[in-house]
């Protein structure tokens, strides 16, 4: 199997491990069982089971933000934006299994997996900050607002994603968040767009990540395995 696709076979695996069990139950034995690979072939691509959790973070990332922007393409108001945007988080997240709440909420043991669950987090509140400022919402307005639609989408979208009333907490979402960004938004709108910034990090991490699964792992087949804060 080619490196990128045994990459690819890896991170397969590792999902379904914390889908199935938690964080905890993401070990570099486990992964060799559920992968049915050997360990030294697991420790090409992945120097231990937190850097493997990261991965599993960074490729979230690039998913949704790819699935978003994807959904988003066209709409002529915020509020068309904001819907289709929420449409692709529940749609993401109902086959998801909420893998990133599953891995850790920024306060777990590894230092490197926080790290990356508050660039995620951060780079929310910028897609939402921006879209603010797109409508014209003053600078410091735009912050605050970016910060409270990053905390108030991801959480609700998460606990209702894979409910029996998803339909409904969906809408009452969307109009929920409508209303909220109309109460500081000038009268006079202009179409969105998906930020820039936020395209090109989720272009560079994967580039990053494409040339690191194309050539020889610096680690040798060696390491040692436990839990996330390995």
């Amino acid at each position: 199997m080619p490196r990128r696709e045994r990459y690819r076979h890896l991170l397969e695996a590792a999902r379904r491990l914390v889908e199935g069990g938690g964080a905890a139950s993401l070990t570099i034995s486990a992964l060799t069982k559920e992968a049915g690979v050997s360990r030294p072939v697991v420790y090409e691509h992945f120097e231990n089971s937190e850097a493997i959790a990261v991965a599993l973070i960074e490729d979230y990332f690039e998913n949704i933000v790819d699935l978003v922007d994807r959904r988003t393409r066209g709409a002529q108001t915020l509020d068309e934006y904001l819907a289709r945007a929420i449409a692709a988080e529940f749609e993401y997240h109902g086959s998801d299994n909420l893998l990133v709440r599953n891995l850790t909420n920024g306060h777990a043991t590894g230092k490197r997996l926080n790290e990356a669950f508050l660039q995620l987090r951060q780079r929310s509140v910028e897609t939402f900050s921006e879209l603010l400022r797109q409508q014209g919402v003053a600078e410091g307005v735009a912050q605050v607002g970016g910060y409270v639609l990053a905390e108030l989408v991801p959480n609700a979208v998460h606990e209702f994603a894979t409910q029996s009333n998803r339909d409904l907490a969906q809408e009452t979402l969307v109009a929920m968040v409508t209303g909220a960004v109309h109460a500081i938004m000038p009268s006079a709108t202009a179409q969105p767009t998906t930020p820039e910034q936020v395209l090109q990090a989720s272009r560079e991490m994967r580039q990053a990540r494409e040339r690191l699964h194309s050539r020889p792992s610096r680690f040798g087949g060696k390491g040692s395995d436990g839990q996330l804060n390995e």
